[in-house]
């Protein structure tokens, strides 16, 4: 996503493909301000059924579904939309972006050992001043957590 995040012009956060970790956290805070029941729809799931129901509280549940479809596709481009198109639910379409651009539990495992052993091997370099070095520092801690491992700061310090 390069050195600033790209977003719409209604501030939704723009997923082309690269830096997952960053744009689903960025994207996830969106959502959950346009509303923490659009936030619930893509985390506990929706059927979506054949017909628009009339009940006030599957209506409720439909259009939160429809809602956070709306923000997800508002904030991918072309080349992640072809990937999502077709899933009927907001969970269906978060989910898949996941495992997509993150990886399943295996792949989030690999990545998380070598991400670990890079923070291990941390030193900072002759030619960086602390403030460089602390930045890279915060880059890979922040990738390590955002692939859904806690780091404590006493470790990190």
């Amino acid at each position: 996503m390069g050195k600033f995040a790209k977003q719409s012009k209604t501030g939704t956060p723009l997923f082309d493909g690269s830096n997952y970790a960053f744009w689903s956290i960025r994207m996830r805070a969106f959502i959950e301000a346009q509303g923490i029941e659009i936030w619930q729809s893509i985390e506990n799931g929706y059927k979506v059924p054949k017909t628009v129901p009339t009940d006030a509280g599957e209506l409720a549940k439909y259009n939160n579904n429809s809602r956070a479809r709306n923000h997800l596709l508002s904030a991918i481009d072309e080349s992640v939309f072809n990937k999502v198109m077709n899933c009927p639910s907001a969970k269906e379409m978060w989910d898949k972006l996941q495992t997509t651009y993150e990886g399943d539990h295996k792949v989030k495992e690999a990545k998380l050992q070598t991400y670990r052993g890079q923070f291990e091997q941390l030193r900072m370099n002759e030619d960086e001043d602390i403030a460089a070095y602390i930045l890279r520092v915060d880059q890979l801690v922040n990738t390590i957590r955002g692939l859904g491992e806690e780091v404590e700061e006493t470790i990190v310090v």
